[in-house]
């Protein structure tokens, strides 16, 4: 597949056609990546099929409400459905990426375990089962009884907003992230995760305040040339394109791509990203030939990464 999908790229100049197929191609490639890295092993997290099932479950709640709503909730609910619907389209590497955000999230927890172990412990295993209700049952239990651990009541917060997000309840994540950041403000996760969910919501604004935030902070501890500082960038590029100011987003994924470039060199998945989305902003601006100089540049570095003789 991965070869038919070249073919359409060098063969097809339709700048909106090429960037459909580069999209695809990235999903295949992001979805092969981890498999490949990230064996996963059904009894961490939710099961796929569960996983399948919480999707569904959360499909038809927020269809019913949408009956109902008001236009304020109605715009909320409509965000969350299309999202549902775009992981049940892609349920295999959206499964893989809960998995994978899990794993690092669990493995983030254990620096808190010494300020309540009994909760802590009973939490990250709820966790690793995939009953969530239990988790965030838990860490509320975790944010009243640790009035005065600002930090740990922080990291409680940050696990709720965590488990609402994947469970695609945007107004309780909103909330959650909210808490954790105002309890730690200097927080640079906390801060790109409420940036990223305000992107989600359509508030591009708000998001590119946190953004900045999570950048200068990023910039502070690792200086210009680290991958966390290219990421902060990258999605000040998005918020931007997203706002319709595509020359500076241009600006940003440039910025991120330079940096990239100099930690991993040309063949590497973020490379690809950064040049696929210089190459939709430049499309925006109605410059197709310059697009489409990204979109091949960001496929051969594809090609090289995952191999063009791959069964994908």
């Amino acid at each position: 597949m991965f070869q038919k999908l070249r073919a359409l790229v060098v063969t097809n100049k339709n700048p909106l056609f090429v960037s459909i197929v580069m999209l695809l191609i990235a999903s295949l490639f992001q979805c092969t990546q981890t498999t490949e890295k990230n064996t996963i092993i059904n009894n961490y997290g939710a099961s796929p099929e569960q996983y399948e099932q919480g999707l569904n479950r959360r499909e038809k709640e927020v269809t019913e409400r949408l009956q109902q709503a008001h236009d304020k909730e109605k715009q909320l609910l409509e965000v969350e459905l299309a999202k549902i619907q775009v992981k049940q389209n892609n349920l295999h590497p959206s499964y893989e990426k809960y998995i994978t955000e899990l794993k690092e999230r669990i493995a983030e927890l254990e620096q808190f375990k010494s300020s309540n172990p009994q909760l802590f412990n009973k939490a990250i295993g709820a966790l690793k089962q995939g009953k969530n209700k239990v988790a965030d049952d838990l860490f509320a239990q975790v944010e009243k009884n640790n009035a005065y651990a600002i930090k740990t009541v922080a990291e409680a917060s940050f696990q709720r907003a965590n488990i609402a997000e994947d469970e695609i309840r945007y107004a309780d994540a909103l909330a959650h992230y909210q808490k954790a950041y105002r309890l730690t403000p200097k927080n640079t996760l906390y801060l790109s995760k409420l940036g990223f969910i305000y992107n989600i919501l359509g508030k591009y604004k708000k998001a590119i305040k946190y953004y900045e935030l999570a950048l200068k902070s990023n910039l502070k501890t690792y200086g210009e040339d680290h991958p966390k500082v290219a990421i902060s960038r990258n999605n000040l590029g998005f918020a931007w394109n997203s706002l319709g100011k595509h020359k500076k987003a241009i600006k940003y994924y440039e910025l991120a791509l330079k940096s990239d470039l100099k930690t991993y060199g040309e063949d590497h998945f973020n490379v690809a990203t950064y040049r696929n989305n210089l190459g939709f902003a430049w499309y925006s601006l109605g410059k197709y030939k310059k697009a489409i100089g990204y979109y091949e540049l960001a496929l051969v570095a594809l090609e090289k990464t995952l191999g063009i003789e791959h069964p994908t």
